[in-house]
């Protein structure tokens, strides 16, 4: 199992406010200059938190969040709703020691590997797609105003890249003294030990910068993960790296 990942704040941003959670290492307020890649043996958590750049400490939260994930034991989708929700308490409990802090908050996606199945979850604008014989395909659903609009047959699915109001979320985590998340998006995919599967999981900062076409063409014309990976973020840059971008390649 291979993670090839990178995170970095960008052109415009003057802080990397998200957080990588690759196996039980969390990776924050890091400006990676090349994606990395490291090898995994065992059963791993990969996620991508985006700390809420529109909120008080969006770096915060991410790390919060991530920190306490990284050692916690997921087993199926009960789990891991459980402990999403104890991240949450997570935030609570910093705003009420840090009250400037008052609803502070992050987005994430990310994948729980298990030995017989894969956990894919997300909370907000964060994406999981997998790359199937090379097509990409997204598994998540956004839980966002453009995502609504989308689903509603109001706007096109490429629109949502640069709607006015695209960065508007329906759900986070939150510190805002809540006990309730609005919307947790969890999929389980059998896994069959005789087969690869690839996954690319990332931020908004990506997504809004390359359109879906753009990336399954990076993938069609790359030679290997470790060159896609460099491509998303030279494609990315080139197109004015506007937010933090973070992403993992993930190949099982």
């Amino acid at each position: 199992m291979e993670a090839v990942f990178f995170t970095n704040r960008g052109l415009q941003r003057y802080q990397n406010e998200d957080a990588l959670l690759i196996g039980n290492k969390v990776y924050s307020d890091v400006d990676f200059l090349l994606p990395q890649s490291l090898q995994f043996l065992s059963d791993e958590k990969f996620i991508v938190a985006d700390g809420l750049g529109g909120h008080r400490k969006g770096n915060i939260a991410s790390f919060l969040v991530l920190d306490y994930l990284k050692s916690q034991q997921v087993t199926n989708e009960k789990d891991l709703q459980h402990y999403l929700l104890n991240a949450k308490l997570v935030l609570n409990q910093y705003v009420k020691s840090h009250p400037q802090a008052y609803q502070l908050g992050t987005v994430l996606s990310g994948i729980v590997v298990l030995s017989n199945k894969l956990i894919v979850f997300n909370i907000g604008d964060a994406r999981v797609y997998q790359i199937e014989n090379k097509i990409l395909k997204r598994i998540t659903r956004d839980h966002s105003y453009v995502e609504l609009l989308y689903q509603r047959g109001q706007i096109r699915y490429e629109d949502m890249r640069t709607h006015p109001r695209k960065n508007i979320v329906t759900s986070c985590l939150l510190g805002d003294e809540k006990e309730t998340i609005s919307e947790i998006f969890i999929k389980t995919i059998p896994r069959n030990l005789n087969s690869t599967y690839q996954f690319l999981i990332c931020s908004d900062g990506l997504w809004e910068m390359l359109s879906d076409k753009e990336i399954q063409n990076l993938i069609w014309t790359s030679k290997s993960t470790l060159e896609l990976a460099n491509c998303l973020k030279i494609e990315a840059f080139e197109k004015g790296a506007f937010d933090n971008i973070s992403y993992i390649i993930l190949t099982i």
